[in-house]
Protein backbone atom coordinates (compact mmCIF):
# COMPACT_ATOMS: atom_id res chain seq x y z
CA UNK A 1 0.00 0.00 0.00
CA UNK A 2 1.13 3.44 -0.73
CA UNK A 3 2.13 5.50 2.33
CA UNK A 4 0.96 8.68 0.42
CA UNK A 5 -2.65 7.38 0.35
CA UNK A 6 -2.89 7.14 4.15
CA UNK A 7 -4.38 10.63 5.09
CA UNK A 8 -8.18 11.20 4.21
CA UNK A 9 -9.37 14.13 2.22
CA UNK A 10 -11.89 15.64 4.86
CA UNK A 11 -9.14 18.28 6.54
CA UNK A 12 -8.37 20.22 3.23
CA UNK A 13 -12.47 20.13 2.37
CA UNK A 14 -12.21 21.34 6.59
CA UNK A 15 -9.91 24.03 5.20
CA UNK A 16 -12.00 25.45 2.55
CA UNK A 17 -14.61 25.65 4.51
CA UNK A 18 -13.28 27.47 7.91
CA UNK A 19 -11.33 29.92 4.69
CA UNK A 20 -14.05 30.92 3.40
CA UNK A 21 -15.72 31.25 6.50
CA UNK A 22 -12.61 33.24 7.71
CA UNK A 23 -13.05 35.84 4.17
CA UNK A 24 -16.53 36.62 4.69
CA UNK A 25 -16.09 37.70 8.39
CA UNK A 26 -12.82 39.55 8.23
CA UNK A 27 -14.05 41.35 4.85
CA UNK A 28 -17.40 42.36 6.57
CA UNK A 29 -15.35 43.45 9.26
CA UNK A 30 -13.26 45.68 6.93
CA UNK A 31 -16.06 46.70 5.18
CA UNK A 32 -18.29 48.18 8.48
CA UNK A 33 -14.82 48.51 10.71
CA UNK A 34 -15.75 46.30 12.94
CA UNK A 35 -14.19 42.94 14.18
CA UNK A 36 -16.62 39.94 14.46
CA UNK A 37 -15.44 37.05 17.35
CA UNK A 38 -15.71 34.66 14.52
CA UNK A 39 -12.65 35.57 12.73
CA UNK A 40 -10.90 34.78 16.49
CA UNK A 41 -12.73 31.62 16.62
CA UNK A 42 -12.19 30.87 13.17
CA UNK A 43 -8.12 31.33 13.88
CA UNK A 44 -8.25 29.13 16.99
CA UNK A 45 -10.52 25.84 14.42
CA UNK A 46 -7.37 26.44 12.13
CA UNK A 47 -4.43 26.22 14.44
CA UNK A 48 -6.57 23.50 16.01
CA UNK A 49 -7.14 21.72 13.17
CA UNK A 50 -3.51 21.52 11.95
CA UNK A 51 -2.55 19.88 15.49
CA UNK A 52 -5.47 16.80 14.65
CA UNK A 53 -3.41 17.34 11.09
CA UNK A 54 0.11 16.39 12.61
CA UNK A 55 -1.28 14.13 14.98
CA UNK A 56 -2.91 11.91 12.13
CA UNK A 57 0.16 12.44 10.14
CA UNK A 58 2.64 10.49 13.14
CA UNK A 59 5.49 12.89 13.45
CA UNK A 60 6.25 16.65 12.71
CA UNK A 61 7.63 16.64 9.02
CA UNK A 62 11.25 18.02 9.74
CA UNK A 63 12.67 16.56 6.15
CA UNK A 64 12.49 19.78 4.54
CA UNK A 65 14.24 23.01 5.03
CA UNK A 66 10.53 25.11 4.29
CA UNK A 67 8.74 22.76 7.17
CA UNK A 68 12.04 23.49 9.65
CA UNK A 69 11.56 27.44 8.76
CA UNK A 70 7.66 27.22 9.88
CA UNK A 71 8.33 24.68 12.87
CA UNK A 72 10.88 27.47 13.86
CA UNK A 73 9.02 30.20 13.03
CA UNK A 74 6.15 28.49 15.38
CA UNK A 75 8.49 28.06 18.28
CA UNK A 76 9.79 31.53 18.19
CA UNK A 77 6.22 33.00 18.65
CA UNK A 78 5.48 30.59 21.56
CA UNK A 79 8.62 31.99 23.12
CA UNK A 80 7.35 35.71 22.88
CA UNK A 81 3.93 34.84 23.89
CA UNK A 82 4.36 32.66 26.69
CA UNK A 83 8.20 33.11 27.78
CA UNK A 84 8.63 36.27 27.08
CA UNK A 85 5.05 37.91 27.54
CA UNK A 86 4.66 40.09 24.46
CA UNK A 87 1.04 38.84 24.17
CA UNK A 88 -0.13 42.16 22.19
CA UNK A 89 -3.80 42.30 23.18
CA UNK A 90 -4.20 38.85 24.86
CA UNK A 91 -4.22 35.18 23.95
CA UNK A 92 -6.12 35.72 20.75
CA UNK A 93 -3.33 37.22 19.19
CA UNK A 94 -1.26 33.75 19.28
CA UNK A 95 -3.83 32.04 17.37
CA UNK A 96 -3.85 35.08 15.24
CA UNK A 97 0.18 34.79 14.19
CA UNK A 98 -0.07 30.56 14.10
CA UNK A 99 -2.86 30.94 11.22
CA UNK A 100 -0.77 31.40 8.28
CA UNK A 101 1.82 28.02 9.38
CA UNK A 102 -1.28 25.95 10.69
CA UNK A 103 -2.69 26.37 7.63
CA UNK A 104 0.73 25.80 5.47
CA UNK A 105 1.32 22.37 8.17
CA UNK A 106 -2.13 21.39 6.92
CA UNK A 107 -1.41 21.50 3.14
CA UNK A 108 1.73 19.74 3.35
CA UNK A 109 0.77 17.23 5.47
CA UNK A 110 -2.31 16.20 3.44
CA UNK A 111 -0.87 16.73 0.28
CA UNK A 112 1.95 14.76 0.82
CA UNK A 113 0.01 11.70 1.76
CA UNK A 114 -3.28 12.18 -0.50
CA UNK A 115 -3.71 11.53 -4.49
CA UNK A 116 -5.18 14.57 -6.30
CA UNK A 117 -4.68 16.79 -3.36
CA UNK A 118 -3.82 19.66 -5.95
CA UNK A 119 -6.73 19.31 -8.06
CA UNK A 120 -8.91 19.08 -4.57
CA UNK A 121 -7.32 22.36 -3.36
CA UNK A 122 -7.64 24.25 -6.66
CA UNK A 123 -11.63 24.04 -6.37
CA UNK A 124 -11.25 26.59 -3.17
CA UNK A 125 -10.36 29.63 -5.46
CA UNK A 126 -13.72 29.33 -6.48
CA UNK A 127 -15.93 29.72 -3.40
CA UNK A 128 -13.52 31.85 -1.93
CA UNK A 129 -13.42 34.45 -4.68
CA UNK A 130 -17.26 34.54 -5.29
CA UNK A 131 -17.73 35.66 -1.85
CA UNK A 132 -14.84 38.04 -2.00
CA UNK A 133 -16.47 39.65 -5.24
CA UNK A 134 -19.46 39.24 -3.44
CA UNK A 135 -18.32 41.35 -0.32
CA UNK A 136 -15.92 43.86 -2.68
CA UNK A 137 -19.50 44.85 -4.51
CA UNK A 138 -21.50 45.39 -1.37
CA UNK A 139 -18.85 47.47 0.33
CA UNK A 140 -18.50 49.47 -3.11
CA UNK A 141 -22.77 50.17 -2.94
CA UNK A 142 -22.50 51.32 0.26
CA UNK A 143 -19.49 53.70 -0.67
CA UNK A 144 -17.50 51.75 1.38
CA UNK A 145 -15.07 52.02 -1.81
CA UNK A 146 -14.14 55.85 -3.05
CA UNK A 147 -12.17 55.07 -6.01
CA UNK A 148 -10.97 58.75 -6.05
CA UNK A 149 -9.12 57.69 -2.88
CA UNK A 150 -8.02 54.26 -2.69
CA UNK A 151 -5.78 54.99 0.50
CA UNK A 152 -9.10 56.90 2.25
CA UNK A 153 -10.50 54.01 4.55
CA UNK A 154 -9.13 50.18 5.43
CA UNK A 155 -12.40 48.88 3.21
CA UNK A 156 -9.70 49.45 -0.07
CA UNK A 157 -7.97 46.58 1.45
CA UNK A 158 -10.56 44.08 0.43
CA UNK A 159 -9.08 43.08 -2.97
CA UNK A 160 -6.23 41.44 -1.14
CA UNK A 161 -8.10 38.51 -0.47
CA UNK A 162 -9.31 38.04 -3.80
CA UNK A 163 -5.32 38.93 -4.80
CA UNK A 164 -4.02 35.99 -2.62
CA UNK A 165 -6.09 33.51 -3.51
CA UNK A 166 -5.50 33.83 -7.08
CA UNK A 167 -2.03 31.54 -7.31
CA UNK A 168 -4.57 28.99 -6.89
CA UNK A 169 -6.62 29.81 -10.17
CA UNK A 170 -3.56 28.54 -12.05
CA UNK A 171 -3.94 24.95 -10.35
CA UNK A 172 -7.35 24.74 -12.03
CA UNK A 173 -7.25 21.72 -15.02
CA UNK A 174 -10.09 23.40 -16.55
CA UNK A 175 -8.66 26.03 -18.78
CA UNK A 176 -11.72 28.08 -19.40
CA UNK A 177 -12.78 28.25 -16.12
CA UNK A 178 -8.76 29.58 -14.99
CA UNK A 179 -8.99 32.48 -17.41
CA UNK A 180 -12.51 33.70 -16.14
CA UNK A 181 -11.48 33.21 -12.27
CA UNK A 182 -8.04 35.45 -13.92
CA UNK A 183 -9.65 37.98 -15.78
CA UNK A 184 -12.36 38.45 -13.16
CA UNK A 185 -9.46 39.27 -10.49
CA UNK A 186 -7.87 41.86 -13.11
CA UNK A 187 -11.33 43.43 -12.94
CA UNK A 188 -11.31 43.62 -9.25
CA UNK A 189 -7.63 44.82 -9.28
CA UNK A 190 -8.28 47.54 -11.43
CA UNK A 191 -11.91 48.55 -9.70
CA UNK A 192 -10.39 48.83 -6.30
CA UNK A 193 -7.31 51.07 -7.45
CA UNK A 194 -5.03 49.68 -4.77
CA UNK A 195 -1.42 50.14 -6.75
CA UNK A 196 0.60 47.49 -4.90
CA UNK A 197 -1.80 45.21 -6.02
CA UNK A 198 -2.02 46.26 -9.59
CA UNK A 199 2.08 46.10 -9.91
CA UNK A 200 1.76 42.38 -8.40
CA UNK A 201 -1.39 41.31 -10.61
CA UNK A 202 0.47 43.25 -13.52
CA UNK A 203 3.36 41.32 -13.43
CA UNK A 204 1.28 37.69 -12.87
CA UNK A 205 -0.38 38.20 -15.74
CA UNK A 206 2.81 38.99 -18.11
CA UNK A 207 4.52 35.98 -16.52
CA UNK A 208 1.25 34.43 -17.23
CA UNK A 209 1.95 35.33 -20.90
CA UNK A 210 5.45 33.66 -21.27
CA UNK A 211 3.82 30.50 -19.51
CA UNK A 212 1.41 30.24 -22.45
CA UNK A 213 3.55 30.72 -25.28
CA UNK A 214 7.10 29.48 -24.00
CA UNK A 215 6.97 26.95 -20.74
CA UNK A 216 3.46 25.50 -21.19
CA UNK A 217 3.41 21.86 -23.01
CA UNK A 218 -0.27 21.26 -22.99
CA UNK A 219 -1.20 23.59 -25.36
CA UNK A 220 0.90 23.00 -29.09
CA UNK A 221 0.38 24.86 -32.47
CA UNK A 222 -1.34 28.15 -32.56
CA UNK A 223 -3.69 27.55 -30.04
CA UNK A 224 -2.36 28.98 -27.28
CA UNK A 225 -1.21 32.13 -29.42
CA UNK A 226 -4.92 33.04 -30.75
CA UNK A 227 -5.71 32.37 -26.89
CA UNK A 228 -3.14 34.74 -25.61
CA UNK A 229 -4.39 37.16 -28.60
CA UNK A 230 -8.03 37.03 -27.76
CA UNK A 231 -7.81 37.32 -23.77
CA UNK A 232 -5.46 40.44 -24.62
CA UNK A 233 -8.11 42.42 -26.98
CA UNK A 234 -10.85 40.91 -24.98
CA UNK A 235 -9.13 42.47 -21.42
CA UNK A 236 -8.22 45.62 -23.59
CA UNK A 237 -11.91 46.25 -25.24
CA UNK A 238 -13.77 45.72 -21.05
CA UNK A 239 -11.21 48.04 -19.42
CA UNK A 240 -11.94 50.29 -22.42
CA UNK A 241 -15.34 50.82 -22.50
CA UNK A 242 -16.59 49.61 -18.48
CA UNK A 243 -13.12 50.51 -16.36
CA UNK A 244 -11.77 54.08 -17.73
CA UNK A 245 -12.13 56.24 -15.21
CA UNK A 246 -10.47 53.70 -12.83
CA UNK A 247 -7.84 52.77 -15.23
CA UNK A 248 -7.43 56.42 -15.15
CA UNK A 249 -7.29 56.65 -11.19
CA UNK A 250 -5.07 54.29 -10.91
CA UNK A 251 -2.52 55.83 -14.22
CA UNK A 252 -2.74 59.17 -11.93
CA UNK A 253 -1.93 57.83 -8.75
CA UNK A 254 1.23 55.58 -10.62
CA UNK A 255 2.45 59.12 -12.01
CA UNK A 256 1.73 60.74 -8.37
CA UNK A 257 4.42 58.12 -6.80
CA UNK A 258 7.37 60.49 -7.22
CA UNK A 259 5.32 63.60 -5.58
CA UNK A 260 3.84 61.70 -2.97
CA UNK A 261 6.29 59.28 -1.78
CA UNK A 262 4.19 56.34 -2.60
CA UNK A 263 1.37 58.22 -0.34
CA UNK A 264 4.03 59.17 2.72
CA UNK A 265 5.93 55.91 2.87
CA UNK A 266 9.38 56.92 2.82
CA UNK A 267 8.58 59.80 5.77
CA UNK A 268 6.73 56.42 7.57
CA UNK A 269 9.52 54.35 7.01
CA UNK A 270 11.84 56.77 8.47
CA UNK A 271 9.77 57.10 11.23
CA UNK A 272 9.62 53.89 13.05
CA UNK A 273 13.17 53.54 12.02
CA UNK A 274 14.00 56.67 14.11
CA UNK A 275 11.05 55.42 16.88
CA UNK A 276 13.02 51.67 17.22
CA UNK A 277 16.70 53.68 17.48
CA UNK A 278 15.44 55.91 19.90
CA UNK A 279 13.15 52.84 21.98
CA UNK A 280 14.72 49.81 21.79
CA UNK A 281 17.20 48.16 24.22
CA UNK A 282 19.50 45.44 23.46
CA UNK A 283 16.39 43.22 24.07
CA UNK A 284 14.15 44.90 22.12
CA UNK A 285 16.31 44.82 19.17
CA UNK A 286 16.61 41.15 19.59
CA UNK A 287 13.60 39.52 20.46
CA UNK A 288 11.39 43.22 19.39
CA UNK A 289 8.47 44.81 21.07
CA UNK A 290 5.69 42.28 20.75
CA UNK A 291 3.19 41.62 18.39
CA UNK A 292 0.86 45.24 17.60
CA UNK A 293 4.09 47.13 18.97
CA UNK A 294 4.01 49.27 16.15
CA UNK A 295 1.07 51.05 17.20
CA UNK A 296 3.60 53.02 19.70
CA UNK A 297 4.88 54.87 16.66
CA UNK A 298 1.93 56.22 15.97
CA UNK A 299 1.25 54.21 12.90
CA UNK A 300 -1.13 51.21 13.17
CA UNK A 301 1.47 49.67 10.86
CA UNK A 302 5.22 49.93 8.95
CA UNK A 303 3.61 49.30 5.30
CA UNK A 304 6.52 46.85 5.20
CA UNK A 305 6.95 43.36 6.32
CA UNK A 306 10.33 42.98 6.80
CA UNK A 307 10.24 46.49 8.58
CA UNK A 308 7.89 45.77 11.12
CA UNK A 309 8.99 42.39 11.89
CA UNK A 310 11.93 43.79 13.21
CA UNK A 311 9.98 46.58 15.19
CA UNK A 312 7.53 43.69 16.86
CA UNK A 313 10.26 40.87 16.67
CA UNK A 314 13.41 42.25 16.63
CA UNK A 315 16.40 40.76 14.77
CA UNK A 316 14.99 36.94 15.06
CA UNK A 317 11.91 37.65 13.60
CA UNK A 318 13.49 39.67 10.82
CA UNK A 319 15.75 36.50 10.31
CA UNK A 320 12.37 34.31 9.88
CA UNK A 321 11.00 36.09 7.37
CA UNK A 322 14.27 36.93 5.13
CA UNK A 323 14.74 32.80 5.36
CA UNK A 324 11.42 32.34 4.30
CA UNK A 325 12.36 35.02 0.88
CA UNK A 326 15.09 33.08 0.85
CA UNK A 327 13.62 29.81 0.69
CA UNK A 328 10.61 30.83 -1.54
CA UNK A 329 12.69 32.26 -4.69
CA UNK A 330 14.42 29.25 -4.59
CA UNK A 331 11.67 26.93 -4.79
CA UNK A 332 10.39 29.21 -7.58
CA UNK A 333 13.52 28.75 -9.42
CA UNK A 334 13.56 25.16 -8.86
CA UNK A 335 9.96 24.93 -10.08
CA UNK A 336 11.23 26.81 -13.30
CA UNK A 337 14.05 24.84 -14.24
CA UNK A 338 11.64 21.66 -13.67
CA UNK A 339 9.54 23.31 -15.76
CA UNK A 340 6.46 22.17 -12.90
CA UNK A 341 2.78 22.15 -13.18
CA UNK A 342 2.77 24.35 -9.85
CA UNK A 343 5.67 26.97 -11.32
CA UNK A 344 2.84 29.26 -11.94
CA UNK A 345 0.54 29.15 -8.86
CA UNK A 346 3.65 29.18 -7.16
CA UNK A 347 5.18 32.01 -8.50
CA UNK A 348 2.16 33.99 -8.90
CA UNK A 349 2.23 33.97 -4.94
CA UNK A 350 5.65 34.50 -4.53
CA UNK A 351 5.02 37.82 -6.36
CA UNK A 352 2.09 39.45 -4.38
CA UNK A 353 4.78 37.91 -1.29
CA UNK A 354 7.37 40.19 -2.23
CA UNK A 355 5.07 43.20 -4.04
CA UNK A 356 3.08 43.66 -0.83
CA UNK A 357 5.89 43.31 1.42
CA UNK A 358 7.60 45.55 0.36
CA UNK A 359 5.27 48.35 0.33
CA UNK A 360 1.92 47.32 2.02
CA UNK A 361 1.52 44.57 4.64
CA UNK A 362 1.32 40.71 3.83
CA UNK A 363 3.10 38.72 6.61
CA UNK A 364 2.76 40.85 9.66
CA UNK A 365 -1.21 41.49 8.85
CA UNK A 366 -1.77 37.83 9.73
CA UNK A 367 -4.64 37.54 7.33
CA UNK A 368 -5.22 36.66 3.78
CA UNK A 369 -1.44 35.24 3.98
CA UNK A 370 -3.40 32.20 4.94
CA UNK A 371 -3.93 31.21 1.73
CA UNK A 372 -0.71 31.67 0.45
CA UNK A 373 0.92 29.93 2.98
CA UNK A 374 -1.75 26.65 2.58
CA UNK A 375 -0.72 26.83 -1.24
CA UNK A 376 3.26 26.72 -0.30
CA UNK A 377 2.50 23.67 1.92
CA UNK A 378 0.30 22.21 -0.47
CA UNK A 379 3.43 21.93 -3.04
CA UNK A 380 5.61 21.50 -0.68
CA UNK A 381 3.89 18.42 0.20
CA UNK A 382 3.29 17.23 -3.77
CA UNK A 383 6.97 17.53 -4.51
CA UNK A 384 7.73 14.61 -1.95
CA UNK A 385 5.00 13.10 -2.76
CA UNK A 386 6.36 12.78 -6.17
CA UNK A 387 10.19 12.67 -4.03
CA UNK A 388 8.89 9.66 -3.00
CA UNK A 389 7.12 7.76 -5.26
CA UNK A 390 10.52 8.06 -7.67
CA UNK A 391 12.34 6.62 -4.35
Amino acid sequence: MRTYTQLPKWPLIAMLILLAGYTYYAMLGLTFLTQSSFVSIIQLCVFVLAIVVLVMYGYIPLHSKMNKMWMCWLLYYVIVFFLLGLRGKGISDFFQVCFAPATYFIGYCISSKLTKATHLSSLWAIPIMVIAAYIIQISSALRQIDMNDADAIAANNLYFFMLCITPFVFMLKNNTLKNVLLLVSVVFCITTVKRSAFIAMALIVVLYAYYLLFMNKQQIGTSKYIFLLLFICGGYYLVSNNLSSATEVIIGRMDSMGEDQGTGRIPLYQDVISNMTYRNDLPAWVVGNGKGSIYATGHTNAHNDALQMLYEFGVVGLFLYLWLIILILKRTIYLFKKKHPLFMPYAASVIITIMLGLVSNLVVFYSYFAFITALWGIVEGTLYQELTEKQ
